[in-house]
């Protein structure tokens, strides 16, 4: 995968960790990914939303607009 500078996410929900540790490396500094439907897959997309707001390499939130999105921002 090349550097991106932009990711939308609308994958299998039980899939949306391991593609999180996928495109963090490959995003550039400055790149936004937001994956959709964050609040009404919360219980399976959990361990990404348990991991973003916590991760050094990013600036992340969930934006609780329609079925919710988890965005951030490459540092």
């Amino acid at each position: 995968m090349n550097n991106s500078a932009f990711c939308f996410m609308d994958a299998e929900k039980e899939t949306c960790h391991d593609l999180y540790e996928l495109v963090v490396p490959c995003m550039t500094a400055g790149g936004l990914f937001v994956a959709d439907n964050a609040v009404n897959h919360e219980a399976t997309v959990r361990p990404m939303l348990d991991r973003a707001p916590g991760d050094r390499r990013v600036d992340a939130i969930v934006a609780p607009v329609g079925k919710g999105d988890l965005a951030w921002r490459k540092l």
